[in-house]
């Protein structure tokens, strides 16, 4: 007799084409699955992409929360579902954990949003005095139910990668709507021009990670940061990851080349690396020259990072 085999596919927030799709922008979503390094996107597209990607880092990827916004066209009809769904984050504890070790649980679920986009340790997080122990075993439980995601260093210059795990993580939480909500950044996304200016920058790599995060489908995230060995100073990469046996470093980041010092020290010490800079700017593929070594350099619009593997 055949016997069926079960799948198992990782849910997570939708991406931003998800969010196109759901919000029937059907021509741009098609025009944007178009596209290759070297195309020249039309101003008139990019400019349309660019603010509807702002929105959609607004509102977040949660189905129900998207469904509502585009029925209601208002954001404040979504604050209390924001808020409900929260705490019925923390109401479920209970069903993982007993009820002595549950308050280090919902202290995470808590004060995580804060520290979305950013490096973190377990010893007292948020200065919440709790020892590291006792942190580690809450990010790792809410890491399993993927509530947030913990993105491991990585010092490797080539393949296999080795990663560091008691090196400082970098904290992606479930979904850049819930942190925005949490730290009530909703008015610094009126007339926003550079959505690298919210929250110090923090906002942009959450939605960016969450975004790259969204690619796993069918097996464990793959998702790093590379980080320079202490004794050769520092420099931290945002975001690494392996794609078709080579090393890719993305920085979120706006500004030229010569501003990206990680990412040109990422560069320098990785074998064969694949160089990317995602930022509000247009796409665009250029040769740089660093040591004697030629290396490809990719920007990349924020709209376009559910496809950055596609595309490399």
């Amino acid at each position: 007799m055949p016997v069926g085999r079960v799948e198992y596919a990782y849910l997570y927030p939708l991406d931003f084409f998800e969010f196109l799709q759901t919000k029937q922008e059907t021509k741009l979503l098609d025009y944007l699955n178009s596209v290759g390094l070297n195309t020249n996107i039309p101003k008139a597209i990019h400019e349309q992409a660019n603010k509807l990607f702002l929105e959609y880092s607004l509102i977040g990827g949660m189905p129900e929360l998207v469904k509502t916004y585009l029925e209601s066209d208002d954001y404040n009809s979504l604050l209390p579902l924001y808020a409900s769904l929260l705490t019925s984050y923390k109401e479920d504890v209970y069903k993982y954990q007993s009820q002595a070790n549950s308050k280090y649980i919902q202290f995470v679920i808590e004060n995580a949003p804060f520290f979305a986009g950013s490096i973190y340790t377990y010893e007292n997080f948020g200065n919440s005095l709790y020892k590291s122990r006792e942190m580690s075993q809450a990010f790792n439980l809410l890491e399993k139910i993927m509530i947030l995601n913990e993105v491991t260093a990585t010092q490797s210059k080539k393949l296999p990668l080795s990663l560091k795990p008691k090196r400082p993580k970098k904290l992606l939480y479930l979904d850049v709507g819930l942190v925005n909500f949490k730290n009530n950044l909703q008015s610094q996304y009126i007339n926003l021009n550079d959505l690298q200016d919210v929250y110090r920058g923090q906002i942009a790599e959450q939605v960016v990670g969450q975004n790259l995060l969204a690619q796993y489908l069918h097996q464990p995230a793959n998702l790093h940061y590379w980080t320079k060995e202490k004794s050769k100073g520092s420099a931290e990469v945002d975001f690494c990851f392996v794609h078709l046996g080579q090393i890719v470093g993305v920085e979120v980041k706006s500004g030229s080349t010569t501003q990206l010092k990680s990412l040109m020290s990422f560069a320098k010490e990785v074998e064969n690396p694949i160089l990317v800079r995602v930022h509000k700017g247009h796409l665009e593929t250029k040769k740089l020259k660093l040591n004697g070594k030629t290396h490809t350099f990719h920007s990349i619009p924020f709209y376009l990072v559910p496809r950055l593997t596609s595309l490399l």
